[in-house]
């Protein structure tokens, strides 16, 4: 049988999936103790015991000059902002679309069969017409003939 047409089973699938993870872990662990035994207060690589130190500190212990817990709250605020964004985004989008429909000269100006997109459309299909190759002739697509600009 080909191996494009053999299907793992669900322990070999499994393994398969957390291998990278398993291989990146063990990685880092070789990287980490190589940096630390050179010099113990690295922290480019810190060992997994400073993670350990480190989550517990940001998530069970609260901040001695706020009193607030810093994952909990630092989370807090990036979600803000994240919202914050995309609040501001819609908005804009959604004004602008409205008044892309209610005024003419705002529709014709950002239309894309404004004479400019036109414009950049034919010269997309004409801008290699008077290279050696093209000898003057537009370029086709072989899916549709229709693609051609009109003239």
């Amino acid at each position: 049988m080909r191996w494009i047409n053999t299907r793992p089973s669900r322990g070999s699938q499994l393994a398969l999936t957390l291998l990278p993870f398993v291989l990146l872990i063990v990685a880092y662990a070789f990287g980490s103790a190589a940096r630390l035994a050179e010099n113990a207060n690295d922290k480019l690589l810190p060992g997994f015991a400073d993670f350990a130190d480190a989550i517990n500190r940001l998530v069970f212990v609260a901040d001695p000059r706020t009193g607030e817990y810093l994952l909990w709250s630092d989370t807090a605020a990036s979600l803000v902002r994240l919202f914050a964004g995309l609040g501001i985004s819609t908005v804009t989008a959604l004004v602008i679309g409205m008044l892309i429909g209610m005024l003419p000269y705002l529709r014709a100006l950002l239309s894309p069969s404004s004479p400019l997109s036109r414009w950049c459309r034919r010269w997309r299909y004409y801008r290699f017409s008077s290279s050696p190759w093209g000898l003057g002739k537009p370029l086709r697509s072989r899916s549709s003939p229709s693609a051609l600009p009109r003239r």
